[in-house]
This record gives C-alpha cells, structure tokens and sequence, in this order.
C-alpha cells in the first residue's frame, strides 16, 4: 500500500463498523503465538498470520494505543 509517496509493507488500521483490527502485511507475518503478543489487545487469535488482509476474529479491547505499538512491530517478521 502507498501513501505519501511511501510503500507500507505493514499496515494496521481498525474496521469502526465492527470494532476489530485490520492488519495488511506485504511480504511480512505477523507472530501471535508468544506469551507476551498483543493477539488479545488487537482481537485476533493465537496463531501467526501471513494473508495480506486480516481482520481480528474480535473486537479490540484496548483504550491507549500508545502502550502497544512496540510490542506489535516486534511480532511482525518478515515472511519466508
């Protein structure tokens, strides 16, 4: 995905009709499988991720996002 003359290799977003997360991953996965994974925060399940689009399987439950940020850059390796 571009934006601002930029090509994001991950993005994550929200789906406000739903209340879940949005991850988009180009060429990455996302890890959810560690203890300390923001999987429960963002909604998803335990399990690592390599679709380009996917959507929590549950609401987000968090109220700050400044807190969670690192820890998701951390569970996202680059795909094989």
């Amino acid at each position: 995905m571009e934006q601002n003359g930029h090509v994001n290799k991950i993005t994550l977003s929200a789906n406000t009709n739903t209340l879940k997360a949005v991850v988009i991953l180009e060429d990455y996965q996302a890890d959810f499988q560690a203890v300390d994974s923001m999987s429960s925060v963002l909604g998803f399940n335990t399990q690592v991720f390599s679709n380009h689009y996917q959507e929590s399987e549950n609401p987000v439950s968090i109220l700050s996002t400044n807190s969670f940020i690192h820890s998701f850059i951390e569970s996202v390796h680059k795909g094989p």
